[in-house]
């Protein structure tokens, strides 16, 4: 009966510890640092290119090295999933709990752009200057926002910019529309029925759960499935660095807001210490040069290169 006893304690210990997130001293002892990235891009994980497999990697890799971990890595289908409790996506509402995610890793090696929602949930540790920009066809003039009348701008609802360009284009009084759409097959779905309207900009958005996919974003440009989109400057540097395809196509436009913003891995905001160690790590990185080396590989440009270009850009 004892016995008995015992393992029904056990039983009702177990699932609750394994939805507690590890901290530093944890993760010293078992010699592994669980990172998350998203699969199939250059800037954040590409598994199946051996010579560059993604710049977030490079660095996640480069940090489990300096302080003598090996990296597991938990790869994530969609951006929506970072901010997921219970299956609802804590950006759209009011409730500030640690996305359910930090419980199985230890950091997101990620390009999340800092905003105060953000950091209202997750612990962000900056390891680059970042301006976003509108970007598509070399063919097409446009250099405002009054310019984007009558165009296609694609991007998806999870991306932290859409709030932006929406809140600058009420600010602005310029009118648009929202449609949300889909795909399949490289193919956009649109609404049956939906027409261009020549006088509004018509904002197409990927709903909020879609799994995002960056590549597919630069085939639609290149394609003609929707005229402009927008993404992180780095983003755009990258895509169009590694892709001559891309870049005999397309190119940046201008910026969607002055002020400059942050890229940043994401981690449990309730464990100091680890977060100490990213921002130790991060400053001995660039320090060291090696940040500026792994920029330069995947997009061609120095760190002191990079940041010279995002300041005109500004």
């Amino acid at each position: 009966m004892k016995k008995l006893f015992i393992l029904i304690i056990l039983i009702g210990v177990i699932p609750i510890t394994s939805l507690v997130a590890r901290d530093w001293a944890s993760i010293e002892k078992s010699g592994t640092l669980k990172v998350a990235l998203r699969e199939g891009s250059k800037l954040v994980f590409h598994s199946t290119n051996k010579d560059e497999q993604g710049m977030m990697y490079d660095m996640a890799n480069s940090f489990a090295k300096y302080y003598g971990l090996k990296i597991e890595i938990q790869t994530v289908p969609s951006f929506a999933d970072y901010w997921k409790l219970n299956g609802k996506i804590l950006l759209k509402n009011e409730i500030t709990q640690t996305p359910e995610i930090y419980n199985d890793i230890d950091i997101a090696a990620e390009i999340f752009t800092v905003t105060k929602r953000r950091e209202e949930l997750i612990h962000m540790s900056p390891y680059l200057n970042n301006v976003e920009i509108f970007f598509g066809k070399h063919s097409q003039n446009i250099k405002s926002y009054k310019d984007l009348i009558g165009k296609r701008v694609l991007t998806y609802e999870s991306m932290s910019f859409i709030k932006v360009i929406l809140k600058e284009m009420k600010n602005k009084n310029i009118p648009y529309t929202i449609t949300y759409v889909n795909h399949k097959n490289d193919k956009l779905i649109l609404p049956k029925n939906h027409k261009i309207d020549k006088d509004v900009i018509n904002v197409y958005l990927f709903p909020l759960d879609t799994k995002s996919d960056s590549s597919l974003i630069y085939h639609y440009m290149a394609e003609g499935e929707a005229d402009v989109s927008l993404n992180d400057t780095i983003s755009v540097m990258i895509s169009l660095f590694g892709d001559n395809y891309y870049s005999s196509k397309l190119r940046p436009f201008f910026p969607i807001q002055k002020n400059m913003t942050e890229l940043a891995w994401g981690s449990s905001i309730k464990d100091k210490v680890l977060n100490e160690k990213i921002r130790e790590f991060i400053k001995h990185d660039k320090f060291s040069g090696n940040f500026s080396k792994r920029l330069y590989k995947y997009t061609g440009m120095t760190f002191d290169e990079y940041n010279k270009l995002i300041n005109m850009i500004e």
